[in-house]
C-alpha cells in the first residue's frame, strides 16, 4: 500500500475517501425536490481521496520529490520540539 503525506497537516498514512458538500445541506435540498436530486448526484460523483485527519484533498505520494520535501519539513518540525519527554518520568 502506498503511503501519502498531507501538504496541510503533514499527516502520514493512507487516504480516506470523502464526498464534497455537506450532508445537512443535502437533506435540506431534498425538501425542495428539484434541487435535491442534482446536489445528491454531484456529491456522489465528486468523491475524492483526502487526508484522514484534516480532510484536505491535497495529499502527495511520499515517493515523489515533493513528497520527500514535505517529509523533510515534517522531520524538522518534530526535531525542533523543545519538550523533553524524559523529564516527566516517575522514579
Amino acid at each position: 500500500m502506498k503511503e501519502y503525506i498531507c501538504s496541510e497537516c503533514l499527516n502520514i498514512g493512507a487516504p480516506k475517501r470523502a464526498k464534497r458538500g455537506n450532508k445537512t445541506i443535502d437533506m435540506l435540498c431534498w425538501l425542495i425536490f428539484p434541487i435535491g436530486l442534482p446536489y445528491t448526484f454531484w456529491r456522489i460523483l465528486s468523491k475524492y481521496d483526502g487526508c484522514k485527519r484534516c480532510g484536505n484533498a491535497d495529499i502527495v505520494d511520499m515517493n515523489t520529490p515533493y513528497g520527500q520535501r514535505l517529509l523533510q519539513r515534517f522531520d524538522r518540525k518534530i526535531s525542533s520540539s523543545t519538550y523533553d519527554f524524559g523529564s516527566d518520568r516517575m522514579n
